[in-house]
């Protein structure tokens, strides 16, 4: 989603029919939806990540408000999210927002890949 938004905004050559189709591919097929929250925070919510139940929610708030991205709220608990939010904190150019909503999906399906082999 970010890259989309990015590149409409830098170069004005991304119709809005395409942008808006990209977030729908995002939320209807990925399950990712986010809510802006009072303060800065932003709330990450992931679907489709359990095949037993494509529905249930996994989800973080991450502040956005301040030159240090805090995360807090993560449903359900993951090991390792502090050194993800350090590395975004200390290469951002190199990590990305984006980048970073990537990795917590991956860290939220961790448990069912191994379910499936």
């Amino acid at each position: 989603i970010e890259s989309a938004q990015t590149a409409a905004a830098s170069n004005g050559s991304l119709a809005l029919d395409e942008l808006t189709t990209q977030v729908d591919l995002f939320s209807n097929r990925l399950g990712v939806r986010a809510q802006k929250s009072t303060g800065g925070w932003l709330r990450i919510e992931f679907r489709y990540i359990n095949p037993e139940d494509p529905e249930e929610c996994f989800s973080f708030k991450i502040n956005t408000d301040n030159d240090v991205y805090e995360v807090c709220d993560v449903e359900p608990r993951l090991d390792g999210v502090d050194q993800l939010v350090r590395k975004l904190n200390t290469e951002p150019d190199a990590v990305g927002f984006s980048s970073f909503c990537k990795a917590m999906r991956r860290k939220f399906r961790e448990p069912f890949l191994s379910l499936s082999h």
